[in-house]
This record gives structure tokens, sequence and C-alpha cells, in this order.
């Protein structure tokens, strides 16, 4: 796969989200063993590049994004994927880990 940018505006934070989603993974997901184990995938179609992470932590409770201090990462990473006209979701699902 080849991502090719035409412009720094959206090289640069499109490689600090792909920085910033399994360092936010590996740091909160982790597992009832302490260890975290993070899954990562990368899809291709009609021009469009996904990208999947998924963890092993316990999962996150989304109304706790509303508290200071909580959800700093998945707000980071969503302004990114904004600003090269994509988009950033989060799933948790309890005792699979947060995708």
């Amino acid at each position: 796969m080849t991502l090719t940018f035409d412009s720094i505006d959206k090289a640069g934070p499109c490689a600090l989200l792909v920085g910033e989603a399994p360092t936010n993974a590996i740091t909160h997901g982790k597992g009832p063993d302490g260890r975290s184990s993070i899954r990562l995938r990368l899809h291709e179609e009609d021009s469009c590049v996904e990208i999947e992470i998924a963890d092993s932590g316990s999962g996150f409770r989304p109304e706790l994004r509303e508290l200071e201090g909580h959800g700093i990462g998945l707000t980071q990473m969503e302004a990114l994927a904004e600003q090269v006209q994509g988009r950033c979701g989060s799933v948790s699902r309890t005792r699979a880990g947060p995708t």
C-alpha cells in the first residue's frame, strides 16, 4: 500500500494520527494481566484507506470523555482525521477491548 500526499498539510496530520492511535491503544488497552496487546489492520478500497486498531483492554465508558482529562487522545485523533478529510471513530466492547 502506498500513500501519496500532494502537500505536507495532509502528510503531517496523517503521520501523527497513525502514531497516536497505536500509542493510545498500548497505553490504555491493558488486558487483565496488565499487558498490552493490539491488532492493527489496514484496508484500502476505492482510494480510501481504513486503519483499524483493536486492543486487549476492558473497554471504556464513552460518557467519561466529557470529563476533563478523559478521551484526550481520541479527541486529538478525531481532529487530525478532520484535517485530512477523514473520519475517526471508536467502539468500546465490554470484555472484547475497545476498537
